[in-house]
This record gives C-alpha cells, structure tokens and sequence, in this order.
C-alpha cells in the first residue's frame, strides 16, 4: 500500500470517529429533549387532572349510631346534586329523613356534635388539591423546607456550631470541641377561609365555579405563606430575621442600588450554606437592577434558561416581597431558603364542601382550612440587602 492509500485510510477511519461521535452526542441530546417533553406533559397532566377531578366524598353521620356514617353527595358538579339518598337501610333512610323533616319544622337546629339534631357532614380527603394550587404560586412553598407535621408543637434541631479541630504536636493532647445545637419549636396556626355560593348560580352556571374556587383558596393560600416567610407576624420573618446580615447601599431610594451591593451580599454568605443560594426580589426592584451595569458596562442581570441571574445566582421574584423604597428598607434577600422551615399541619389541605349548612337559603359553602408555622434555621444562611 502506497503512502496515499494509507493516508486516504487514516482520514476515513477518523471521519468515522468523529461521525460515531456526533451521532452520540445527537442521540444524547434527543433523550434529552425528549425526557424534559415527559416531564413537562407529566407536571401539565397532573395539573390538568387537579382541575378535572371529582371532588370528595361527603358522608352523613347516621343519627343514633354515633361513628357510623353514610354517602349521600359525591362530586362537585352541583347541578347534577339532587340529593338523593339511595340507602339500601331504610332505617337508616328514615331517621335521615326524620332528621331534616325535624329541621325544617324547627324542631331541631344543626351542630356538630349531635347527629340526631342535623349530624356532621365529614368530607373525605381531597387529594391535597388545595396543597398544589399553593405550591404552584408560592416561592416558599417550593424552595423553603417544607415539613408535615400531626402535632400542635413541632421541634427542629439545628446545628448552631460545628465541631473544630486544630494542630498539635506529637505527644500532645488533642483539644476538645464539642458541636452546640440550637431547637425551633413551631406551633402551626390556623389559617383559611369559606365562601358562599347560591345553589340556583352552582346550577345555571357553564364556568366551573368549585374548581375555581380551589384554585383561588390554593394560590391565596401561597401568597399568605410567601408574606409570613419573608414579612411575617404570624412566621419568623426572614427580613430582620436574628442572625441575618444586612449589606447596605449606603444612599437612599432605587439610585443607590448599585452592583457592588450584589457582589457584597454573595461575599457575606458563608461557604458552607451559599450552595443552592438565590435572590429574591419583588418584581419592581428586579427593573432597577436590570438597568445597573458592572465597571466594564457589562450588565450583571442576565437571562439564562427562561429566568434571570445575578452574579450566576438565580431571581426568584416573589409578590410577598417590599416594594417600599424609602430609607432602611430591605429591597432583597439572598440566601438559601432551604435553611428556612415551614411546618404544614398534616391532612388539612382540601377544600370542604357544606350543600346543607345553609339548607333553607338554598346554598352551599365551600371552606379550606390550613393551619402552619415558619422559621429560620439559621439567620446566617441569608443575607438582606436594604437601601
């Protein structure tokens, strides 16, 4: 073989190569789409079925069998309510019908602790749909720690000080250091609200009107939880929060926002809690700091997969968040909220539906009640900037 077949050969085994190559890295590169397609249709499929689904089981204390309890509304399609007891115990059918003919006389008045006067109308667990209308619209519920608790009082323990060693000569005794723990107790408290609905508006009307409902006591419900986080009087708010460091513009009003203060909130946060770290910010604010450029006129906002950055740290833009401009006030904090606790009281997160309540007024009430608490782990995990 003469030097220019084997030459000719050595560039077509390497064109090989590198074809083998890019062929892999395509492959690689189409798993990868397509596996964020699943994802997106899974999280857009789950969210969908949120708003779709039928709602709980509502079941009828039997008057005179006390924890005995029976079926006699399902679903929130009210139009297609009709109240019909379809018991197969015709007992348990009379006393049923015993019971509201008694209401309506007067002869009885509802409450929740006789089932013979008006009996307790127990929805079931709705799947936490409220739980995920909330979480979709609140920061904190996606970023901070989010723990169930199913007590009143709820203990955390967190690392205060770590352990430190030091260097000793031969023969010398090591020192002692021991690690110190600090407790956040938290009492979840309860937080919700009820509306009411004509039963004629439930019936006539094509809009879905408990769905939306869900959805609005969800997202009402994150708004609530980002405001005690980063605000809070019922919370430990993170803004002036004990521990926290505090960078300062020096100056007043939007003007004194400048770049140095980000680079100086980064430098603040110590090695060992920066990781996982972000801004957060309320919208208006994220407008000044777009329009602040570094000292090579570089712009230090940059948009990166759909969000912004900051000096390579995540924008979380929260509602909840100051938009006060006056002196002192906090225009961001920067930190990771995973050292933040938020306790979530356990299996409170549906939404309650009451078609007897208000009987005589021809009306159904829907409620959702929650209940939580929230604190920081460790005030040095974050840092507020103010101006």
């Amino acid at each position: 073989m003469d030097k220019k077949e084997e030459l000719k050969g050595l560039l077509l085994e390497a064109n090989q190569g590198i074809l083998d190559a890019v062929k892999a890295q395509g492959e690689k590169v189409d798993e990868t789409i397509a596996k964020m397609k699943e994802e997106s249709a899974e999280m857009k499929a789950k969210i969908e079925a949120i708003e779709k689904a039928p709602a709980q089981k509502v079941a009828l204390e039997v008057p005179g069998k006390p924890g005995s309890k029976v079926e006699v509304y399902k679903g929130y399609d009210l139009s297609k309510q009709g109240v019909k007891l379809t018991l197969v115990d015709e007992d348990v059918k009379n006393e049923i019908a015993k019971m509201f003919i008694n209401l309506i006389q007067g002869k009885a008045a509802m409450n929740e602790t006789t089932a013979s006067q008006g009996g307790n109308l127990v929805p079931e667990e709705y799947a936490d749909a409220v739980f995920a209308f909330a979480r979709l619209i609140s920061v904190a519920l996606q970023d901070a720690d989010v723990i169930s608790t199913s007590t009143d009082s709820f203990n955390i323990p967190y690392e205060d000080a770590g352990i430190t060693v030091s260097w000793k000569d031969e023969a010398i005794a090591l020192a002692a250091s021991d690690p110190t723990f600090g407790n956040i107790n938290l009492t979840p408290a309860k937080l919700g609200a009820y509306s009411t609905a004509s039963n004629e508006l439930l019936m006539d009307s094509k809009y879905d009107i408990v769905s939306r409902l869900t959805q609005q006591f969800g997202e009402s419900i994150g708004q609530e939880i980002d405001n005690q986080t980063f605000n809070g009087t019922e919370f430990t708010a993170l803004i002036g929060a004990a521990g926290i460091n505090t960078v300062d513009s020096g100056g007043s009003g939007p003007g004194s926002i400048t770049f140095a203060m980000a680079s100086a909130a980064v430098a603040a946060l110590p090695s060992n809690k920066i990781l996982g770290a972000k801004f957060y910010m309320h919208r208006t604010f994220l407008h000044y700091w777009r329009a602040k450029t570094d000292d090579n006129k570089m712009p230090i906002i940059n948009v990166e997969d759909g969000g912004f950055t900051l000096y390579g740290y995540p924008v979380r833009l929260v509602e909840a968040m100051p938009t006060d401009s006056t002196g002192s006030s906090c225009i961001a904090i920067f930190g990771n909220l995973n050292y933040y606790a938020v306790a979530r009281r356990l299996g409170i997160m549906g939404l309650d539906v009451d078609p007897y309540g208000k009987f005589l007024e021809y009306q159904t009430r829907f409620r959702s009640v929650t209940r939580w608490d929230g604190a920081p782990k460790a005030g040095s995990a974050f840092v507020q900037l103010t101006i």
